[in-house]
């Protein structure tokens, strides 16, 4: 502006008009070494973009154009900035939904041409190649080339950068360089970007690391990762694997779970979720694999909860209906408790008061006790006078217990007793309840019995045994003993066995 004023002297006006500009003292810098200048990508077109020149690329195999981020326009630098550099990178980024930079593009569509982000042009002109070799399918990128070194990327280009703090050490300042503070020899055989990172004036952005970090440092740690091959992989079919991991673990707790108490099904859960996230460490540990655990063990989260629910549901429906039943057979059993009280009150009451035998003659005693083994059975006696002087007694026992022995038990004692006022012969009496007995047993059951008749004047006894215990006949002075030689069967045993009796003083 001096140089164009007239006031100012003519040979000051030419001094200053031969002192070069800042873009000339930039361009002939830029010249002095390989160089790359930056272009950022616009979404709406411009006229000068199909004229710009973009880094030469070889396509082996499909176009990846249609994968990778694109741009309609672009911003570069003037004329003279651009003619002195040997590369050009762009350096827009791709951004998450939270604002966070994970990956980036290491390839971008820039109005139907292929061109390099910065990062990847930096190594390409610092390595000295001519171009680069961009190798895709139909399924997108697989990767670019750089001389002998292969950079894989994910299908649309992109590239997830393994971030590491902002070290201090990345970062030097151009006034110590200036200054002489910084030798020229420390920058040799060294990628250097230049940028701002000063507060106002460089970009700042957030990384799953640190919530601010310089945008010239995102591309330093880019160029690093590339160059140490420790970048962070997370393939395609990685969702496929979470994905797999989740019916795993999920069939897992569907198979053991509803076997399992609540405490020990979480104890599952647990190990099981423990399991999953210490194989996605080591993944990532060993390998900078990308597996997200959290998918696998929030999803088997959620299979558990309902498994435990469903399990707690059922498990009330069981106790209701466990109450339910338990209550109907509480009924059912007070019903046929008392049933069976009543029954065994009617069974103890058909047999004789031992104390209140009519006209039992004073040298007589008669006791008897009877216990059954369940609320009624089969055991009985029965005991009566066939005139002044005799006593008919027996006693007997119904195999099996319950009311189908009490039944029986009653329908013996009751053709004992109607046969015995009539049958004076032992012998003869139970060969006649034998045989009416036996046509009439469809259950199969038998009875033990002893019958017999004692005369009170004469003390004599008559008896009969079939297939009962034998008494004994106990006198003073005397050893108990056996009344045998009158033994049979047990009645419905044979139909046809003809029963005898014996006779015996006492």
């Amino acid at each position: 502006m001096l140089a164009q004023r007239r006031v100012i002297d003519a040979s000051l006006r030419h001094a200053l008009a031969a002192v070069p500009s800042n873009d000339q003292l930039l361009a002939e810098a830029l010249r002095q070494g390989p160089s790359v200048v930056a272009r950022a990508g616009l979404d709406t077109a411009n006229k000068s973009t199909a004229a710009i020149q973009q880094t030469a690329m070889i396509v082996a195999g499909e176009p990846p154009n249609g994968f990778l981020e694109g741009y309609a326009g672009q911003l570069v630098n003037i004329g003279e900035i651009e003619a002195a550099a040997q590369g050009y990178g762009y350096v827009n980024d791709t951004r998450d939904s939270d604002g966070v930079i994970r990956t980036t593009p290491l390839l971008f569509n820039i109005a139907g041409t292929l061109a390099p982000a910065l990062a990847l042009e930096l190594l390409r002109v610092a390595t000295g190649q001519q171009q680069l070799l961009i190798r895709a399918d139909r399924n997108g990128m697989r990767g670019v080339q750089i001389g002998s070194s292969f950079v894989a990327t994910e299908h649309d280009g992109r590239v997830r950068i393994y971030y590491s703090p902002a070290y201090a050490e990345r970062r030097i300042s151009a006034a110590a360089i200036l200054r002489g503070v910084v030798s020229a020899g420390a920058l040799k055989n060294r990628v250097v970007l230049i940028g701002a990172t000063a507060l106002g004036i460089g970009e700042i952005v957030a990384t799953p690391v640190v919530e601010r970090m310089a945008g010239v440092e995102v591309h330093a740690q880019l160029i690093e990762n590339i160059l140490a091959g420790n970048r962070l992989r997370r393939p395609a079919q990685t969702k496929l694997w979470e994905l797999m991991c989740l019916l795993v673990v999920s069939g897992l707790l569907i198979a053991l779970v509803p076997r399992l108490s609540p405490s020990s099904a979480i104890g599952l859960f647990v190990a099981t979720s423990a399991f999953v996230g210490l194989g996605s460490f080591c993944l990532f540990y060993r390998g900078q694999w990308l597996v997200d655990p959290s998918f696998s063990i929030a999803g088997s989260g959620v299979v558990l909860a309902c498994l435990l629910s469903a399990g707690h549901v059922i498990a009330n429906r069981q106790r209701r209906e466990l109450s339910a039943a338990l209550g109907i057979e509480r009924d059912q059993r007070a019903r046929r408790d008392g049933e069976l009280d009543a029954a065994r009150h009617i069974q103890m009451g058909m047999l004789p008061d031992p104390k209140q035998i009519d006209g039992l003659p004073p040298t007589l005693d008669f006791f008897a006790l009877v216990e059954p083994a369940e609320e009624v059975g089969g055991d009985f006696y029965e005991a009566l006078m066939l005139d002044e002087h005799r006593l008919f007694f027996m006693i007997g026992d119904v195999s099996g217990k319950g009311v189908p022995a009490a039944l029986f038990m009653a329908l013996t004692k009751t053709l004992c007793k109607s046969t015995g006022r009539r049958e004076n012969e032992l012998g003869r009496l139970l060969t006649l309840v034998n045989g009416e007995m036996s046509r009439e047993n469809p259950a199969s059951l038998f009875v033990t019995a002893i019958v017999g008749i004692v005369d009170s004047r004469t003390g004599w006894l008559q008896w009969c045994n079939a297939g009962h215990n034998p008494a004994l006949l106990l006198r003073r002075g005397e050893a108990p003993r056996e009344l045998a030689g009158a033994d049979g069967p047990p009645l419905c045993v044979d139909e046809h066995f003809t029963y005898r009796g014996q006779k015996c003083e006492l």
